[in-house]
C-alpha cells in the first residue's frame, strides 16, 4: 500500500486514507504490527534520508495507529515524532503533532507527563501536542463513542 501511495498520482492519492488502511489491517493483524512500525520508524528517524511525502505517510500511520495500539514499547517513535514539531514543512509538523498526540491518547501514562513537561518548557512545542488529543475527545463526544 505504502509503495502504491507514493507512486499515484497526488490527485488520487489521500496519504491519511492509506494510513486509516494501513491501521486497520496492523490492528485486524498483529502479526504484521512489528514490521510496519519498524518500516515507518526509519522513515521518521533524524538520519532518515526519506521523501517527504514518506514521512508524512509515516507520521499519519503513526498518528492512527497510537489511537489503535498502546506503542508504549516504542517510545523512540514518539521521540522523533516530537522532533518534527521543528520542520519547515508545515504538513510534516502537523503529522507529526498528530502522531505524537495520538500515541499520548494510547498511554497517557507513558507519555503524558513528558507533554506535561514539553508545555511547561517549551509552551509552543508542547501545544502542538495538545491539540490531537482534544481532537480526538471532541470527536468522541460529538459522535457518542466511550472515551477509552
Amino acid at each position: 500500500m505504502v509503495i502504491a501511495s507514493e507512486k499515484a498520482p497526488k490527485t488520487k492519492n489521500s496519504p491519511a486514507s492509506v494510513a486509516r488502511c494501513i491501521a486497520q489491517v496492523v490492528k485486524n493483524s498483529q502479526g504484521v504490527a512489528a514490521g510496519v512500525i519498524a518500516e515507518c520508524s526509519k522513515n521518521i528517524k533524524p538520519s532518515s534520508k526519506a521523501k517527504p511525502s514518506l514521512v508524512i505517510l509515516s507520521l499519519l500511520i503513526f498518528r492512527e495507529l497510537g489511537r489503535l495500539i498502546d506503542m508504549s514499547n516504542q517510545k523512540e517513535v514518539f521521540n522523533n515524532s516530537i522532533e518534527h514539531f521543528a520542520f519547515d514543512q508545515e504538513e510534516i509538523r502537523s503529522a507529526a503533532a498528530f502522531a505524537a498526540g495520538n500515541i499520548a491518547i494510547g498511554n497517557l501514562q507513558q507519555f503524558l507527563p513528558v507533554i506535561v513537561k514539553m508545555v511547561e518548557t517549551d509552551l509552543k512545542r508542547g501545544s502542538s501536542c495538545c491539540m490531537p488529543p482534544r481532537r480526538s475527545v471532541q470527536f468522541q463526544e460529538r459522535s457518542g463513542a466511550m472515551i477509552p
